[in-house]
C-alpha cells in the first residue's frame, strides 16, 4: 500500500503515510527503546526474516502500554498539560483557561 493512501477511522480517513510516521516516532521513544531494540535484535538474528514477525510484537507493545498501562489518571495529566501549553501559546492568563 503506498504512503498516500487513506486508511479509515472513526474521525475520519487519515493517510497512511501519517500513520506510519506516528508508529515510529513511538518506537523511537525512550519509554520502549530498549525493548524495540531486544526486538530488533532478535529478528536480525534469525535465519527467516519475515516483518510480520517483528510487527506483531512491536504492535502488540504499543496495544498493551494504551490500553492496559495509561490509566485515566495519565491522560487527564497528558490534557492537563495539552490545555496549558495551548494556552500559553495562546497567551491566555489562568483565569481564562478554565
Amino acid at each position: 500500500m503506498s504512503d498516500d493512501a487513506m486508511r479509515p477511522t472513526d474521525r475520519g480517513p487519515i493517510a497512511a503515510a501519517l500513520v506510519r510516521d506516528f508508529i515510529a516516532k513511538v518506537l523511537a521513544h525512550d519509554a520502549v527503546a530498549d525493548e524495540v531494540a531486544e526486538l530488533l535484535y532478535e529478528y536480525l538474528t534469525r535465519d527467516d526474516r519475515d516483518p510480520g514477525v517483528l510487527a506483531r510484537p512491536l504492535r502488540d507493545m504499543l496495544v498493551e502500554i494504551i490500553d492496559h498501562a495509561a490509566t485515566g489518571e495519565d491522560w487527564h495529566a497528558v490534557c492537563t498539560q495539552l490545555v496549558a501549553n495551548a494556552c500559553d501559546a495562546l497567551g491566555l492568563a489562568d483565569a481564562e483557561r478554565r
